[in-house]
């Protein structure tokens, strides 16, 4: 089984990765989580954009940190479109 997990930084997003990662999943489960930032709106404030960068990253680490502590097989991937 794949799973997606799309989060960004809101509370509903780190409930539903703890969630995940405390559930029993078939054998073979694998989880990608992702993160996007729409960065067009930004394209005047290069501070903020590296700032979106640097929490989007964070932000999947930690996710993807959780799920593998907890057993499961994990790829991450953060996006500034």
């Amino acid at each position: 089984m794949k799973i997606l997990l799309a989060i960004d930084s809101s509370t509903p997003s780190q409930y539903v990765v703890n969630t995940a990662a405390i559930r029993p999943w078939p054998p073979g489960t694998v989880f990608c989580v992702l993160s996007v930032v729409d960065m067009r709106l930004w394209n005047e404030l290069p501070e903020l954009i590296k700032d979106a960068e640097r929490e989007t990253q964070f932000l999947v680490k930690g996710a993807a940190e959780t799920l593998t502590q907890s057993g499961h097989e994990v790829f991450s991937e953060s996006n500034l479109a």
